[in-house]
């Protein structure tokens, strides 16, 4: 005979077992963190950075300047693939690969 599945538990208990666990709010800190840290990157780190170069300083080369970390992450995508592949390492990795 076939054993039919178990029934799914209600759905205010179960919310209520996720959210006592700890993976829950770790999750959900390290998501709000980022999201932060990407808004911020996104629309003040070009003001600050126009204030601290100097005076003349176009809002191009201050694009261009902001490009640089992003070029650099595309650059370096296949050495760190072949890095976590070669070596198993892929456990390591993602959260520093996912920096903005």
């Amino acid at each position: 005979g076939r054993r039919s599945a178990a029934p799914p538990p209600p759905l205010k208990r179960s919310l209520r077992t996720t959210l006592r666990e700890r993976r829950t709010w770790m999750f959900a800190v390290q998501y709000v963190g980022c999201s932060m840290m990407l808004n911020v990157s996104r629309f003040f780190l070009p003001t600050q950075l126009r204030e601290a170069l100097p005076a003349g300083t176009s809002p191009a080369q201050v694009g261009w300047l902001l490009a640089v970390p992003a070029v650099a992450k595309v650059a370096a995508m296949p050495l760190v693939a072949r890095y976590t592949d070669a070596g198993g390492h892929a456990r390591r990795l993602p959260a520093v690969v996912r920096l903005p």
